[in-house]
């Protein structure tokens, strides 16, 4: 008898057990947040809020810039900076900067960077690539949130060598690497977007 109700136990605990199964591989994996924050600073809190991360503050025509020391740094990045509104001093920009040499490891920092941001905040992206008239090379992406807010993500190069940059090999060309996490509409409004502009207004966003 009882060797009997343990066969039941562990038959119905074998059904169970699969039914839970399917049902996770069912659900998604990987649920899409909206983008509120980053590097640890929340997009559209007080400036004042902040004040303990900060460095160094500029004013400019449209808003204040700021130098900051945030809470959560990510090692892709050495320089970090938020921008706020004149009037409420609202936090609408939270950028990350850091220099990289060689095309294909900035390229690379690109590409794995946008797989992890498409794994959290969803694949409404666009891209751009191309050259400036220089001769200079650029590629970027911006992501769209389910929130309105952005991401936008630049890997472009600079030119320490003047005429030089014909001879420099692509392992030696110095490029930029950048990262900015927008509170729309806000930033578009205060003229904060750069050259990301023109791709988003290519893109009918």
């Amino acid at each position: 008898m009882r060797k009997a109700a343990l066969r039941f136990l562990a038959g119905n605990l074998f059904v169970f057990i699969a039914v839970i199964q399917m049902l996770f591989i069912s659900m998604p994996s990987n649920a899409v947040q909206p983008i509120t924050d980053a590097f640890g600073i929340k997009l559209g809190s007080k400036a004042t809020v902040n004040k303990k991360y900060i460095n160094k503050k500029a004013r400019h025509e449209f808003y204040h810039s700021f130098d900051i020391a945030p809470p959560t740094p990510n090692k892709t990045f050495t320089n970090y900076h938020f921008k706020s509104d004149l009037k409420g001093q609202k936090v609408f920009d939270v950028s990350g900067t850091s220099s990289i040499q060689g095309k294909d490891n900035c390229l690379d920092t690109l590409e794995n960077l946008k797989k992890s941001l498409i794994l959290r905040y969803g694949s409404d992206i666009d891209e751009a690539r191309g050259k400036h008239d220089d001769g200079r090379m650029y590629e970027t992406f911006l992501l769209v949130g389910v929130n309105g807010n952005m991401i936008a993500v630049a890997c472009y190069e600079v030119d320490p060598w003047g005429d030089k940059r014909i001879w420099t090999s692509n392992d030696r060309l110095q490029f930029y690497f950048t990262i900015n996490y927008w509170m729309m509409p806000i930033a578009g409004e205060l003229n904060a977007l750069g050259d990301f502009s023109v791709l988003i207004d290519q893109s009918g966003l």
